[in-house]
């Protein structure tokens, strides 16, 4: 049980580095058109972006009026290809007429919405992340499922004979 125990510690502690709110988009891409699939407001890491088209969508985090964080991007619509045939490598850019997606993006305290804009300035998207609660519950409710085994698994281990 005292395996168990300092196995854990590190657990409480974990969310304290780092973590900072963020928003990941699932986005989809057909047709010239993008659409938001779901939206969610999580505790994690972003990428950086200091490398970034010069032209593009543009994404902003909004907070009232003022913008928050912004960032240009490009769909993913292109795929690399390798196709091996008779011990020979062909293959090539393949262009996606539709692909699924996701961004993650910095969503700080206070923040009011995500919007991203086209390449002629206009809002393509609008929305405000909600929170995952069945997610959340999901995970809390495997973990409490997994120390209940262990605890469970410890007591049944038979205990050896201490009258040697």
């Amino acid at each position: 049980m005292k395996w168990l125990m300092v196995l854990m510690i590190p657990l409480l502690f974990a969310p304290a580095y780092g973590w900072e709110d963020i928003a990941i988009l699932d986005l989809h891409y057909e047709n010239g058109q993008l659409f938001l699939q779901e939206a969610l407001y999580l505790r994690g890491f972003y990428p950086d972006r200091n490398i970034q088209p010069s032209e593009g969508y543009r994404l902003a985090v909004l907070d009232g009026d003022e913008e928050v964080y912004s960032f240009v991007f490009r769909i993913p619509d292109y795929s690399y290809v390798d196709v091996s045939s008779n011990s020979e490598l062909t293959g090539g850019i393949v262009k996606l007429d539709k692909v699924d997606f996701s961004l993650t993006v910095p969503f700080p305290e206070g923040a009011d919405n995500v919007v991203i804009y086209d390449e002629f300035d206009s809002k393509v998207i609008e929305t405000t992340p909600k929170t995952p609660t069945l997610a959340i519950l999901l995970i809390l409710g495997g973990v409490a499922v997994i120390v209940l085994l262990a605890i469970t698994i410890k007591k049944r281990r038979p205990r050896p004979d201490s009258n040697w």
